[in-house]
């Protein structure tokens, strides 16, 4: 077992030594926003497909290939940037993806439906795997450090990764609850409004809160350990090797 995971049942020491780093400061906010670039653009195409449907008289093509044209072009300013190359394919894709969805079926608010599908898949994984005692967050910073079971000996550590996965779980519910009666009601206008509202502002709030929540939860001796590898699991900065133990 890692010395900066305790033995369960073994109570954390009083002085940790250095001061744990606060949870979360300018710089990690803006190695957040660096990374996550792709989905701060991601409601903008959605944003302008409402705009243009309604001012065209709400004519589904021209709104449609407007909407592409904006995520492309938004795509391809990401990728002069250097920017992380997944979330730019994943904003073309997914706005390709709903365009055709739209256009097959006629129906100017299924652009949104992808995102409802994938809201609610989300909603479903992160609470099922709370239940499982397996938070999804915590599989994601114990693959960060090379650790893919031995956090999960630490009680203290799937007790955090619980509250905070719950904390997600909570902002797909809140995308879900808002959203899936606007698409009912065929609300067009207001369903691309909530989609920028309820899209990377949230996520922001809800990354914040899971880092503050995160340390509150842990301690400042588990937290020292492994806020560095919270960061390198929302920024993607992994780098998986092979565990000749099999952990």
């Amino acid at each position: 077992m890692p010395d900066d995971v305790p033995r369960p049942g073994q109570r954390e020491p009083a002085d940790a030594g250095a001061a744990a780093p606060a949870a979360v400061d300018r710089a990690t906010l803006a190695r957040l926003l660096d990374t996550w670039g792709g989905f701060l653009d991601a409601g903008l195409p959605s944003l302008v497909f409402v705009c243009v449907y309604t001012f065209a008289g709400r004519r589904l093509g021209p709104a449609l290939i407007v909407a592409l044209a904006v995520s492309v072009a938004l795509a391809v300013v990401r990728l002069l940037r250097r920017d992380r190359i997944s979330s730019v394919i994943t904003g073309v894709l997914g706005m390709a993806v709903s365009a055709v969805l739209a256009w097959r079926t006629g129906q100017p608010r299924n652009v949104f439906a992808l995102g409802l599908v994938i809201n609610s898949a989300f909603f479903v994984g992160y609470l099922v795997s709370v239940l499982l005692r397996w938070p999804i967050l915590g599989v994601l910073v114990g693959l960060a450090r090379q650790d893919r079971r031995r956090w999960h000996a630490d009680p203290v550590l799937v007790r955090g990764f619980s509250l905070v996965t719950l904390i997600w779980v909570g902002m797909f519910a809140v995308r879900l609850c808002v959203q899936v009666p606007l698409y009912l009601a065929d609300q067009v206008a207001a369903l691309g409004a909530v989609r920028v509202g309820l899209g990377w502002p949230l996520t922001l709030a809800t990354i914040v809160a899971t880092f503050v929540v995160l340390k509150a939860s842990v301690g400042e001796r588990r937290w020292a350990a492994l806020r560095e590898d919270l960061v390198k699991a929302f920024t993607g900065a992994v780098e998986p090797r092979a565990d000749p133990d099999g952990d």
